[in-house]
């Protein structure tokens, strides 16, 4: 599990193929200009996991989780899909735990890049994140407000059709 912007997200193990602390004076530019790490010979750009997930939060880092980390120090997740290498730059890595996750389920979409959730010990939920999503985002192959659009597409038809539809039914059920 990792803590970004004050929030706590997990990633599973089987998607991350490494974890690492880099100096920031190590970081450098490609021909793109992006920020990048070097890794197994490899030059490997990166994204904060915020600019990839909407965490709808404004918090400053460090004061809820400790925030122990150094700011001349980067820590990188470097996650895998076959043979596609994407890396993330998180606030800090916490550890390697053994979770139970929980499907999201219900009417509302799914949120982008989220596989599901579990509950942490103190009650506090904590999502998990669908490696595979985030490399498609990271890689520029899903729009990031999909689900968001998704919503309001749904919203837009009701409209549409509620016209044309009769009265309301209504059921009641009573277990007694």
């Amino acid at each position: 599990s990792c803590v970004s912007n004050q929030a706590r997200i997990a990633f599973p193990m089987d998607g991350v193929e490494d974890m690492l602390d880099v100096p920031a004076d190590r970081i450098v530019k490609n021909e793109q200009g992006q920020d990048c790490v070097k890794w197994r010979d490899r030059i490997l750009p990166f994204q904060a996991v915020t600019e990839l997930l909407k965490f709808n939060r404004t918090l400053g880092r460090g004061r809820v989780y400790g925030g122990s980390q150094e700011d001349d120090v980067l820590s990188i997740i470097v996650l895998r899909s076959a043979n596609t290498f994407v890396a993330i730059q998180v606030d800090q890595v916490v550890g390697e735990e053994e979770i139970v996750i929980k499907q999201l389920e219900g009417p509302v979409p799914k949120p982008l890049g989220i596989a599901g959730a579990t509950i942490l010990g103190d009650g506090r939920v904590m999502p998990i994140a669908d490696v595979l999503e985030l490399i498609d985002i990271a890689m520029g192959r899903v729009r990031r407000d999909a689900p968001s659009m998704l919503w309001a597409d749904a919203v837009e038809v009701e409209e549409e059709e509620a016209p044309n539809k009769a009265d309301p039914t209504v059921l009641i059920v009573d277990d007694s």
